[in-house]
């Protein structure tokens, strides 16, 4: 896979992140379910909902809190003639999107390209962090 098109998945990656608050008022990097399905390459929800799941069975193997990572939620789309219906999504971390690409067969997989090529910073709630030197104390 040339370099060329990894950044091209990178890009489409990073335009579809999105920035939510939590409790204490901290900014957390998050993406939408049904907006990756599409980078991923994924035309059916029945299809990507498959790769969450594995990818959330893989963080319960890991021994890492499924709910810090993947939080289902509900959107409002919109039909024909004004209506609107409600579809599940979910609100997934950095983290969360690589379990994803990587337990799923996607365009990334059809293209020959591996999650562990993109690039992945370390989630703050992984186990396997390095402590930082004032954590060490």
């Amino acid at each position: 896979m040339d370099i060329q098109k990894i950044q091209q998945y990178k890009t489409a990656f990073d335009q579809i992140a999105k920035t939510v608050k939590d409790d204490d008022d901290n900014a957390i990097e998050v993406w939408y379910a049904r907006e990756l399905q599409e980078v991923l390459g994924y035309a059916r929800w029945e299809n990507f909902i498959g790769a969450i799941g594995r990818a959330m069975e893989s963080c319960k193997t890991l021994g890492i809190n499924v709910d810090d990572h993947f939080r289902e939620v509900t959107k409002m789309i919109a039909l024909a003639k004004g209506a609107q219906r409600e579809v599940q999504d979910f609100m997934l971390t950095r983290y969360a999107c690589y379990l994803i690409a990587q337990k799923g067969v996607g365009m990334l997989g059809q293209r020959g390209i591996r999650p562990e090529s993109l690039p992945c910073r370390p989630c703050d709630s992984h186990p396997t962090r390095p402590a930082k030197a004032d954590e060490r104390r």
